[in-house]
């Protein structure tokens, strides 16, 4: 059974993950040089088929139930809400003082992009990949189990940000620092996921990140010459992600990881996955 799942684990990678970012990056530049609306739009399509693929398999593999993690939906989505209004707003002033014009429609195609990416890759990580590794380690006691599951599903989840370096937007050192902060977030999303049992509010969560930490290259790339990012930069930025990853996002990680409860006897579908 867990060669199985190891078997599936690889398989999903290889086809949900590196298959669409290869071909991705390979037309990216050129669709991206004939109108920037067209790669948003791109990216929208590309996560929307692969977030229903994903939810097929999820559903298939019947390791989590779907719905379960829809706990306080309208809450979560109302202050997702506020939330998003709030950094538009905070973006959309950042964008007047460059002195460029960034329409509505843009504005709103990049966040819907930002938006389809936190919902492929929360769906594909935060369930399906660990929900294969929870499978996989299954020895030990549930906490165990729970803990190391977080810590290599956040680690499969930032080796993917690799795949960056092929991307011509990204600064290739960038990419080192992206991937550390990668695991970080990573833990954090798992451990909101496993607290809130809401996959909803930490699909916005992701996307809000994706969205203020992207926008300057994302929607001002082709209107504003940024600085190059330096070998400094690159210390600077290593520095600060390594601090606040040990010293803020692990001890809120492990509070929210000490103080749930019932989350695995809540999503198990099978309960026979831990027993064996």
């Amino acid at each position: 059974m867990i060669k199985n799942y190891k078997k599936r684990l690889i398989f999903v990678i290889i086809i949900l993950l590196i298959t669409p970012a290869v071909l991705g990056n390979i037309f990216v530049e050129v669709i991206s040089e004939r109108n920037i609306d067209n790669r948003f739009m791109y990216g929208i399509i590309v996560r929307l088929l692969l977030t229903i693929i994903t939810i097929y398999i999820v559903i298939k593999e019947d390791i989590f139930r779907l719905n379960k993690l829809l706990r306080h939906s309208y809450s979560y989505v109302v202050l997702s809400g506020i939330i998003g209004f709030i950094l538009y707003k905070i973006v959309s002033n950042s964008i007047n003082e460059f002195d460029v014009y960034i329409s509505v429609y843009t504005h709103l195609l990049y966040f819907g992009r930002e938006l389809t990416v936190g919902l492929f890759e929360e769906l594909f990580f935060r369930i399906l990949i660990f929900g294969y590794v929870f499978c996989i380690i299954n020895y030990g006691d549930e906490k165990t189990i729970l803990l190391k599951s977080v810590i290599i599903s956040s680690l499969i989840f930032s080796a993917t940000h690799l795949l960056n370096i092929l991307n011509p937007y990204f600064e290739k050192l960038s990419v080192i620092s992206q991937t550390l902060a990668a695991f970080g977030l990573g833990v954090l999303f798992q451990s909101i996921l496993i607290k809130t049992q809401n996959i909803i509010f930490v699909v916005f969560l992701h996307a809000f990140v994706n969205y203020i930490g992207a926008y300057r290259t994302e929607l001002l790339q082709i209107t504003v010459d940024n600085s190059p990012f330096t070998f400094n930069d690159f210390i600077q930025t290593l520095i600060i992600i390594v601090v606040s990853i040990i010293f803020i996002i692990f001890p809120i990680s492990y509070y929210f990881l000490k103080t749930s409860h019932n989350f695995i006897q809540t999503l198990k579908t099978n309960n026979s996955i831990i027993q064996q």
